[in-house]
């Protein structure tokens, strides 16, 4: 690139070269005669051959994506310094924001790629700001639905601060998204949010409050939460234990359970027993 006004427009390509390696970059700054003949034009476009005086002129129009192509090596005489710049300077994957790709599945972005953090965050406070702008709760439970991959990919390595006063929302539609949400982040960021949902007026935030405790603090921590509640919160609890994500942990589970609860509870306990002593 040449060295324009714009600092930001100069180093467009440092952190999408970064992406491919490890080290830290330093800025090159050479000169070259205006007539020097140099290849020019958009990184995913032909390129045309030209003095280099017109090919910057060309460039400055619409620099963004271009790139100028010096067919010959650079002699030592013609560098002009070293210089060392910001890493955090420039665009990744394409300078169109409209043309970004941003798909998080594990096809598109396998385990430990590069961008898979940033990305993932992206996506997040995209969809985030659309929940907070959203003119209706269908809009906005939408958006907080559209959160669930990046946060399955963020793996608890995002807080949950910014979603929980969703979970409290005059909507019982937002509050069951943003209550199934919560599954996806750490016991100890999210368990009093969750233990005020056992109270909610609608049953199926309940509901999806209990099988948040179960993911996000396992079968054991969701039970001694759970243990003074009422039959439907622990009948509840007993159709998670049936697909558990270990058996004997469900079977302890069940072992503490066997307690002074309600006929129908035992009933359903033993049934559960049953159905796991045959997995």
């Amino acid at each position: 690139m040449p060295q324009l006004r714009d600092f930001s427009l100069s180093h467009q390509w440092l952190r999408e070269l970064r992406r491919w390696h490890d080290e830290r970059m330093v800025a090159v700054n050479f000169r070259l005669p205006s007539v020097e003949p140099v290849w020019v034009g958009r990184y995913n476009e032909s390129h045309v051959l030209l003095p280099l005086g017109e090919a910057i002129k060309r460039l400055a129009s619409s620099p963004l994506g271009q790139e100028l192509i010096v067919p010959r090596s650079v002699g030592r005489r013609q560098i002009a310094g070293v210089r060392d710049v910001t890493q955090l300077v420039g665009w990744t994957e394409t300078p169109d924001k409209e043309k970004r790709f941003d798909c998080l599945c594990p096809a598109c972005l396998p385990a430990g790629s590069r961008d898979l953090m940033r990305r993932v965050r992206g996506a997040f406070d995209k969809h985030l700001k659309e929940a907070r702008s959203g003119g209706s709760a269908i809009e906005t439970a939408s958006a907080l639905m559209n959160l669930d991959m990046a946060l399955e990919r963020a793996n608890r390595r995002i807080p949950a601060k910014k979603l929980l006063s969703f979970t409290t929302s005059p909507s019982s539609q937002v509050r069951r998204v943003a209550t199934a949400l919560l599954s996806h982040f750490r016991w100890t960021e999210v368990q009093k949010s969750l233990a005020e949902r056992l109270t909610d007026e609608d049953l199926d935030v309940r509901h999806a409050a209990i099988e948040a405790m179960v993911r996000s603090g396992g079968l054991r921590r969701a039970y001694a939460r759970l243990d003074d509640s009422s039959d439907e919160h622990l009948l509840r609890l007993l159709d998670e234990l049936e697909s558990p994500r270990s058996v004997n942990e469900a079977m302890s589970v069940l072992d503490a359970m066997a307690g002074n609860h309600s006929a129908v509870v035992q009933r359903r306990i033993s049934e559960v027993r049953e159905s796991l002593r045959k997995e």
